[in-house]
């Protein structure tokens, strides 16, 4: 079953990129593993359009050799990206939790008049978002996201998220990683991630670091 639905998003994303082809997109199919074991199967696709409307959709599988069910994690984002502060939605599937939408607002660190010229020179792509509206006590009733990619040198660049969220019975999380990511080529990638948990979470996973190697292929449509 998962197979096949990791199938059918790839297929959608395929189609659904040649129907928006005058976008800026990229889509990738991801595969990573840790010290341990834990392996995890991500596909994703991205697309603003000429207005910086963009629509972002995560599909991961997670298989833990630690003792916890697997987890299906599907997200769908959407937002303006067109000014330093501008609106997102998101909606979100675990497991068996029921769906769990959001709304919120980003403020793009990429369109600050004060950091253009940072900017330009490191190429510096980065925002936060914040959703104070959340339904759902297990996913956080408030989460704030940091986002940043940075390219280091030709073929390596760095990218990450800091997470946390915020819930009411249960201990908050601080959830970072970090990618150190080489391009192969225009297709392929080979990346590091090093990740934290500030708390076990049975979605997130086992508190403390971990350590991921993972390949990830990437395509797109102009």
């Amino acid at each position: 079953m998962e197979k096949l639905l990791i199938l059918t998003i790839f297929l959608f994303s395929l189609t659904f990129n040649v129907m928006v082809a005058d976008s800026s997109n990229i889509s990738r199919l991801q595969l990573r593993s840790t010290e341990v074991g834990d392996t995890t199967i991500a596909q994703s696709t991205y697309i603003q359009f000429p207005n910086k409307l963009f629509l972002l959709e995560l599909y991961e599988y997670q298989a833990s050799t630690q003792g916890l069910d697997a987890v299906q994690h599907l997200d769908l984002n959407v937002g303006g990206g067109n000014t330093v502060v501008d609106w997102v939605t998101r909606g979100q599937k675990y497991n068996d939790i029921s769906a769990v939408y959001s709304a919120g607002v980003q403020m793009n660190i990429t369109e600050l008049p004060a950091l253009k010229q940072l900017i330009q020179t490191s190429k510096l792509h980065s925002f936060i978002q914040a959703f104070p509206l959340r339904n759902n006590e297990q996913l956080g009733r408030f989460d704030v996201l940091h986002y940043y990619s940075v390219p280091i040198v030709s073929d390596i660049s760095i990218r990450g998220y800091n997470q946390y969220i915020v819930r009411e019975t249960e201990p908050d999380l601080f959830y970072p990683w970090t990618d150190i990511i080489v391009a192969v080529n225009r297709f392929l990638d080979i990346y590091s991630r090093v990740s934290y948990l500030s708390s076990f979470d049975r979605l997130y996973g086992q508190k403390g670091w971990r350590s991921w190697l993972g390949v990830r292929l990437n395509y797109s449509f102009r």
